[in-house]
């Protein structure tokens, strides 16, 4: 079928390079105008082209409607039983290291349990070899006085209470140990207990896998048709209704920096003036200093200076340029997955304007920068799951996600694009090793 396919030649999409270069120019916004009436016009063109191909598209839908549903099914399971293995690791690490404490609880009591055993044993000897409560009663009985006799009363009732508090403690610690002892039992059965869900949680994650892998498969005749259908029209669409809104948005902040400029002016205008009917300069001034967030790393990979930084921490899997194994070009860089849970961070400061899920790209992130006039888009794809949403800003380093496996993907990792100027497919698509040390 002879296909249309949009093609945005030009960074008159939304070209937003020099954008704030020349801000007080007031054919900036005459510009910015011009080039939104180029994004609708566009957007009409894919419109009509859409209805062209509606036949061939609802009929390649219908093909993978329910291999797709699946697939999407089976990733919010696989993010689900990760979620669930997480909670598992974290029960047992806290078991294990309750488990530790009370150990060592029953080694203090067992030691003072041992020493008071032989401390009654000594007791028991004694009293065998002078002959227990007779002795007791000689002491009595050889009282001097009536006061003498209540004065050796109290003591042999003080000696006698002792003993029996001294059984008691000595019961109490052994109860004690009983009741710590059968704590660690249940925690240790509880610990059992948890490794077995883990190990069928795990069990459940591969067989998830597997299924969709098998899925997969099925689709791979298809993969390079359904992208350009399903991503080539209708998402081409959608992320020009999100360009669109997202050149208004700054639009909205030229505006806006005009009007701060205009009154910083006024404000100096008026401070100069203020100066110069002064007989006395000057001489106040002021520092300010910014504040940084220390924001823990863990397994985020560094903050770099630069335009650009890495997305993520992980060896290159697959690199930007023709696939002889597809026979098709890859169009980002993909980065592997190494350890449980990868975060992956946005490369510069930006606009977020898709964050949704694509039969294709699965959990998805598109974002767009303004680099010293240079506009550029990022894409992040096959996330586990989407921190941000459509019309957030984020910081260079800002966490967007976790690596997964979602949406037509063969195994965890992230499938990164970078493209010069505003999103035209794969048109605007640059090799992201040329910008970025990975």
């Amino acid at each position: 079928m002879k296909r249309k396919w949009l093609t945005v030649t030009t960074a008159a999409v939304i070209g937003l390079s020099g954008l704030f270069a020349g801000a007080g120019d007031t054919a900036q916004a005459s510009t910015i105008n011009s080039r939104m009436s180029d994004v609708q016009q566009k957007r009409s063109d894919v419109k009509d082209n859409m209805n062209e191909n509606r036949s061939e598209i609802e009929q390649l839908k219908a093909k993978q409607q329910q291999a797709e549903a699946e697939i999407e099914k089976l990733d919010a399971q696989i993010s689900e039983t990760n979620g669930k293995i997480r909670d598992r690791e974290i029960e047992i690490k806290t078991t294990e290291e309750e488990i530790a404490q009370l150990k060592k609880e029953i080694e203090i009591l067992t030691e003072r349990i041992n020493k008071r055993n032989e401390l009654l044993k000594d007791r028991a000897r004694s009293l065998q070899e002078s002959g227990g409560m007779i002795d007791y009663m000689d002491v009595l009985l050889g009282a001097q006085s009536f006061s003498d006799f209540i004065s050796r009363v109290s003591a042999v009732s003080t000696i006698v209470q002792a003993d029996r508090d001294l059984l008691m403690q000595h019961e109490n610690d052994k109860n004690d140990k009983q009741e710590k002892e059968t704590q660690v039992n249940d925690k240790l059965d509880s610990l059992k207990r948890a490794l077995a869900e883990l190990e069928t949680l795990r069990a459940d994650l591969e067989k998830q896998s597997n299924e969709k892998n098998e899925l997969m498969k099925q689709l791979q005749s298809q993969e390079q048709a359904a992208h350009d259908e399903l991503v080539g029209l209708e998402q081409q669409d959608a992320t020009l209704a999100a360009q669109e809104k997202a050149i208004q948005a700054e639009l909205a902040a030229w505006e806006k920096q005009q009007r701060e400029l205009a009154e910083q002016r006024k404000r100096e205008a008026a401070a100069a003036a203020a100066q110069q009917r002064a007989s006395k300069p000057s001489s106040n001034s002021s520092n300010s200093g910014g504040s940084s967030s220390s924001e823990p790393q863990d397994s985020k990979p560094p903050v770099t200076s630069g335009s650009f930084m890495r997305p993520a921490a992980g060896p290159v899997t697959s690199e930007y340029g023709y696939r002889p194994t597809f026979g098709r070009m890859h169009y980002g860089i993909d980065i592997g997955k190494r350890g449980a849970n990868v975060p992956i961070v946005s490369v510069a400061d930006g606009r977020v304007f898709r964050s949704y899920y694509s039969s294709s790209y699965g959990n998805v992130v598109y974002v767009t920068h303004n680099i010293n006039g240079q506009v550029w888009t990022t894409i992040y794809a096959h996330l586990e799951n989407r921190a941000v949403s459509e019309g957030e800003t984020v910081k260079k380093g800002e966490f967007l996600g976790y690596m997964g496996n979602t949406g037509r993907s063969f195994g965890a990792h992230l499938h990164f694009e970078l493209h010069k100027g505003t999103w035209r497919g794969s048109s605007s698509a640059v090799n992201p090793r040329s910008y970025i040390n990975f």
